[in-house]
């Protein structure tokens, strides 16, 4: 695909955030796209045409998907904020956490650009303040997090989407008047700087994560982390014994799984199919918890 070329006015022009982007505690160059959007949402074709360089630069945009489409179901515009992924994040917040959606270990850092949008490779939230995204980014970055979550995780070829479960562990808001909260914000301040002086060589993204993560583990901020996290989310659960009554839960969802798919009685009412549906996904994360030794639900 040929590149496009142009001249758009400037208050188009945005940081694009990826998956790719993203380090432990630190954050690549981002690459530049040209979006419609302005604080309150999509421009509408009407205000749209009014910005002559704009107007050009997606008229060409939607020639192209046009031409290359697979499928006619979407617009260039209807895939743009598809489900509300680009409009859910106006107005753009000064500072956010983003944090990596798939993979065995996140990669937590703060973005600080009023000018950035975030893509769907990432999750992302805006934060109050420094401190507290320092705080979640030590916790999110600690390989402890890991450990503690991976009985929860997808198996297949190794461990995947981490993402999915990391909120399941008892990690509490952030409070700037607690003593250990304001340890592990200050911590996660000093591995944002450790890792800040570090020589990239421009490698894969993948192998540039490792080997911050190898050098934080080594590492003096590193290893008061662990201490500091381990504190925070308290002992580690007793996973043996939770797996009696993992095991019947799952067998009781597969059941009602099997039911909610297939209602092979003719003669008898079915049943609720959307709360039964609910029901499924309840005992399916009451057997991933009790795993952990956690509550079904929290208070």
């Amino acid at each position: 695909l040929a590149a496009q070329e142009g001249v758009v006015e400037s208050e188009f022009v945005f940081r694009v955030y990826l998956g790719e982007t993203v380090l432990p505690f630190r954050t690549l160059d981002a690459p530049q796209a040209v979006l419609p959007i302005e604080s309150k949402g999509l421009l509408s074709p009407g205000k749209l045409d009014s910005y002559p360089g704009l107007a050009a630069w997606w008229a060409q945009g939607r020639a192209t998907w046009e031409r290359l489409r697979s499928s006619p179901k979407l617009t260039l515009d209807d895939q743009l904020d598809y489900h509300g992924k680009l409009s859910g994040q106006l107005p753009l917040a000064s500072e956010r956490i983003v944090y990596t959606a798939s993979g065995m270990h996140l990669a937590a850092a703060r973005v600080r650009d009023h000018r950035a949008i975030i893509e769907h490779g990432l999750y992302w939230a805006a934060i109050n303040s420094a401190e507290e995204g320092q705080y979640l980014c030590a916790i999110l970055n600690s390989p402890l997090v890991t450990e503690r979550v991976r009985p929860l995780m997808a198996y297949g070829k190794d461990e995947r989407h981490i993402d999915k479960y990391v909120w399941s562990l008892p990690i509490p808001m952030f409070d700037p008047s607690n003593a250990l909260h304001a340890r592990v914000a200050k911590l996660g301040a000093d591995a944002e700087a450790l890792v800040a002086q570090v020589m990239l060589d421009g490698k894969h993204f993948a192998r540039e994560r490792r080997r911050i993560r190898d050098m934080l583990a080594a590492s003096e901020v590193g290893r008061a982390i662990e201490v500091a996290v381990a504190e925070l989310l308290g002992p580690a659960p007793a996973h043996a014994s939770g797996t009696s009554t993992r095991t019947t839960l799952a067998a009781r969802a597969a059941e009602l799984r099997g039911l909610k798919q297939g209602w092979h009685e003719p003669e008898t009412p079915p049943p609720d199919l959307e709360l039964l549906g609910r029901f499924v996904t309840f005992l399916d994360l009451a057997a991933k918890r009790t795993s952990l030794g956690l509550p079904y639900l929290y208070a």
